[in-house]
């Protein structure tokens, strides 16, 4: 009789483990109240045991967009995609749909655009496999999804993030090969009338440098000397921008693309040097602007943190916002946790914001901007909004 109980149990036990398995999803999408909300995905994103859970989400006009999705190593799941207010409250389930790799772009006039991205060749080590990106619209209201452009890759690539433009008209550059060198072409949509304009092909800005020669369009234009390593800092048609770590004796040069010539070599008066993605750099706790009228750096704020060395610039309505968010991982106990810097700024120096934590301290979780505003997240899930329209 013990014998047959035990059996009994043990059947009873498995049966419950499948169960758990293969169908625990249908509950956790059916409470989406009590789980898929802010608080609820950055503790999932920063939590090692939910590492099977997909959360990502973007802020919008005060409206926070939600994707979620379970992932079976068996199973096809469905994703899907919620919403609620800024402060989570009103949270409901808007579509259910399948993707393959999910990354969220932006919504505009209640459509959320998307890319969805497969494998088509797996080459096992990564390099030489092959994808297929397809672009998405999904309408919030009938969930109904429409395939605007498709381009395919090799070498798994992010660069070519979906941003929402500021006006109706989307831009999105691409290479075919995935390769940071490489032809770049761009796909452009009237997002207003729900139609492609056209693919633009940009083979004149293939710059980079390789072994101390600088290229341009695949042809060796210009060599430098031996002792000096310059990295690209900007270009142009006329002319590519260098500039050199060397020694503590820095430049930015000026190289003639037509002549083959450096006809300017500009003095960086400091030691540390960090440079953003918008003519601006770091010297040693300053930020400067190139002046391509001057052939010069302009001062622009005389004393800025040195956590923003490495950061992401935004400016915004004169506001200068240096964003770093580690994408390493450690662990403080049993979560997951992230470092992250923010520092904000107005035009005549003052620091109006400041978050600068580390793997022990840390509260901060992610910023996101929308417009003028600027959403800064806790691991609480609590939001605050910075107004930088004034």
């Amino acid at each position: 009789m013990k014998k047959k109980v035990i059996i009994i149990g043990t059947i009873i036990f498995v049966l419950l483990l499948l169960y758990a398995f293969f169908f625990s999803d249908f509950f956790y999408y059916l409470n989406a109240k009590n789980n898929i909300n802010l608080k609820h995905a950055e503790k999932l994103k920063t939590s090692d045991k939910d590492s099977l859970v997909t959360l990502d989400y973007v802020i919008q006009d005060d409206t926070i967009y939600y994707y979620s999705k379970k992932d079976h190593l068996i199973l096809d799941e469905d994703a899907y995609i919620y919403k609620s207010d800024i402060n989570g409250n009103n949270l409901e389930k808007v579509c259910k749909f399948k993707d393959s790799s999910f990354n969220f772009g932006f919504v505009y006039n209640n459509k959320l655009y998307y890319k969805d991205t497969m494998m088509t060749y797996n080459s096992h080590n990564f390099d030489g496999s092959k994808f297929k990106v397809d672009i998405y619209i999904m309408d919030l209201n009938s969930c109904a999804r429409k395939k605007i452009f498709t381009y395919n890759y090799e070498t798994l690539e992010n660069r070519h993030n979906l941003n929402k433009p500021e006006n109706s008209i989307l831009e999105l550059t691409y290479t075919n090969d995935g390769h940071i060198i490489g032809s770049n072409k761009t796909f452009i949509f009237d997002m207003y009338e729900e139609k492609a304009l056209m693919t633009t092909s940009d083979k004149e800005k293939d710059v980079y440098v390789a072994d101390g020669k600088i290229y341009y369009n695949h042809d060796s234009i210009y060599k430098m000397d031996s002792d000096i390593s310059v990295e690209i800092f900007s270009h142009n048609d006329n002319y590519i921008y260098l500039y050199s770590e060397f020694e503590d004796v820095n430049y930015i040069y000026k190289l003639d693309i037509k002549n083959k010539k450096i006809v300017n070599k500009e003095r960086i008066n400091g030691k540390d040097i960090g440079t953003y993605y918008n003519d601006y750099m770091y010297v040693d706790k300053k930020l400067y602007k190139y002046n391509y009228d001057t052939d010069k750096l302009d001062l622009v704020l005389k004393k800025i943190d040195e956590g923003t060395e490495f950061a992401e610039l935004d400016i915004i309505n004169n506001y200068y916002v240096f964003t770093f968010i580690a994408d390493g991982t450690s662990y403080a106990g049993d979560e997951q946790t992230f470092d992250g810097k923010m520092f904000v700024y107005d035009s005549n120096g003052k620091l109006v914001f400041k978050e600068n934590q580390n793997e022990y301290t840390n509260t901060f979780r992610n910023a996101i901007i929308d417009g003028n505003k600027v959403h800064v997240i806790y691991s609480n899930g609590k939001v605050k909004t910075l107004d930088l329209s004034k």
